[in-house]
């Protein structure tokens, strides 16, 4: 579970767009939102009594990453009109991976050597992990993250990393699209409410599909996935126009 705090972020930028500066800052009210979550996860997760509703720092999360990378990506549009997404996605990639890989490393050297035959689907687990697929793999495995009996797989947390990952590779382009329309449609500037109510009605509905009646709501944070994070992403971008 990360949220972005690139160095684009904290120092501003400066671009311009049609004319018109762009300045995107550091908001230093972020970072104490984002320890209030951290710290009703952690509360949530050590069962602290009264904190019964912790684990929506995790939905937090969500919204600062998709608020942040967007802010990002803006930033980059009003300066080349464009979006570079190879190197976004590389970026995110040099920021990511060096420590993922170093924690399953860990994990799995531990495993081994202090409870070695305890995680019969750790393999399966790192791999889930290191691709960004841990939610969907939880899912197939019919994993209940809030009610399991058994042994909690040690990287059974990491399906809320898995979800931030596609959303970085799902939205970028999504965004680029919703851009180049934007300049399209420059004169009609109040499509863009319509456009945000919509996506928040294609995310009701895509809701609806993943989660048939007889879903468990334990497993229902399995479920939640990149196009959830972009509607509301893309929901909040289109109050005002982007382009």
């Amino acid at each position: 579970m990360s949220a972005e705090t690139d160095a684009g972020i904290r120092t501003s930028a400066h671009s311009r767009a049609r004319g018109r500066t762009i300045v995107f800052g550091f908001v230093p009210a972020l970072d104490g939102l984002r320890a209030i979550a951290v710290l009703g996860v952690l509360l949530y997760h050590g069962g602290a009594p009264l904190v019964s509703g912790g684990f929506l720092g995790v939905n937090v999360f969500f919204v600062l990453s998709g608020f942040l990378i967007t802010t990002l990506l803006l930033g980059e549009w009003g300066e080349h009109l464009t979006l570079r997404l190879g190197a976004f996605w590389a970026r995110r990639a040099r920021r990511l991976l060096p420590a993922l890989l170093l924690m399953l490393l860990g994990v799995a050297v531990l495993a081994k050597v202090f409870v070695p035959g305890e995680f019969a689907t750790l393999r399966l687990d790192s791999l889930s992990t290191l691709f960004y697929v841990a939610n969907w793999h939880f899912i197939i495995g019919g994993a209940d993250y809030f009610t399991s009996t058994a042994q909690p797989s040690p990287l059974g947390h990491m399906w809320s990393l898995a979800i931030e990952e596609q959303f970085y590779i799902v939205w970028p382009p999504v965004l680029l699209l919703l851009l180049h329309v934007g300049r399209r449609l420059r004169s009609s500037r109040r499509l863009w409410p319509a456009l945000g109510v919509a996506l928040s009605l294609l995310r009701l509905f895509l809701l609806l599909l993943l989660l048939p009646g007889h879903c468990r709501e334990d497993r229902a944070a399995y479920r939640r996935g990149a196009f959830s994070i972009c509607a509301e992403a893309g929901e909040n971008g289109c109050i005002q126009p982007l382009s």
